[in-house]
């Protein structure tokens, strides 16, 4: 089982210096967006938007989420975990694997254990970004700014835990649209909601809030739904597994 789990990452270990390049360019892109705040292009708006009713309070309230947006963008590289997958069908060694003196529950919690340790990273990337950013300005306190990414960063495990079973079944050649198809569909309706509905962003984004202070204040249930979100996406995974026998 070691051995699965230092295959798989030395496979994602290519993937770790992209999302290295993405937490340095959303450090910097953040700090200069605060700065630009204070003394830039954006300083020179928020003159302008003080004259406005509310003006300067949506524009903070957008400001705060796009920073936040951004901030989450090294956890993204958690939908790197496909290339484990497509890898190991280019090398056959799904034919290898089998004859492995380990159990089915083994080999899928290798690739598990492997995925959560890439979680890992990301978050670390997130975190690290976050450090800097509430270093460039006081609107971003790290440990609170940090519980927010936390949280944002559980939606998008359930997301990809709930993908994981579906790789087992459907196999790797069908790995990108099992991948991209919800969030095509998702962006999609988001599209068309914009642009039929013109006070659909300020509702998005509070929408956004509201869901968001939701979670907050039910954080425990929330965890927990995660956690069980893991183990139930491992129990369909081994299933998957035993009933194709390795064969994707």
């Amino acid at each position: 089982m070691k051995g699965l789990m230092l295959k798989d990452l030395y496979i994602l270990k290519r993937n770790l210096l992209t999302c290295l390049t993405v937490t340095v360019g959303v450090i910097l892109l953040s700090i200069l967006f605060v700065l630009s705040s204070r003394y830039g292009n954006i300083a020179d708006i928020l003159v302008k938007l003080k004259a406005e009713p509310q003006g300067e309070e949506q524009f903070f309230a957008s400001f705060r989420v796009g920073i936040l947006l951004l901030l989450i963008l090294p956890t993204g590289c958690l939908f790197m975990i496909n290339n484990g997958f497509i890898e190991d069908t280019k090398a056959g060694f799904y034919k290898v694997q089998t004859s492995l003196p380990v159990t089915a529950a083994q080999i899928v919690g290798a690739r598990y254990l492997s995925f959560l340790i890439l979680a890992g990273i990301c978050l670390t990337g997130a975190f690290a970004a976050e450090f800097f950013v509430s270093l460039a300005t006081d609107a971003f306190p790290f440990g609170k700014t940090c519980l927010q990414i936390f949280n944002i960063f559980c939606v998008l495990l359930i997301y990809n835990l709930a993908e994981l079973p579906l790789y087992y079944y459907f196999g790797p050649k069908r790995i990108e649209i099992l991948l991209c198809l919800p969030l095509v569909i998702f962006y999609a309706f988001f599209s068309i909601y914009i642009m039929t509905n013109a006070a659909a962003a300020e509702q998005i984004i509070k929408t956004g809030m509201k869901l968001a202070r939701q979670i907050s204040t039910r954080q425990t249930a929330f965890y927990i739904l995660c956690l069980i979100s893991t183990l139930a996406s491992y129990f369909f995974s081994c299933l998957i597994y035993k009933k194709k026998e390795g064969n994707p």
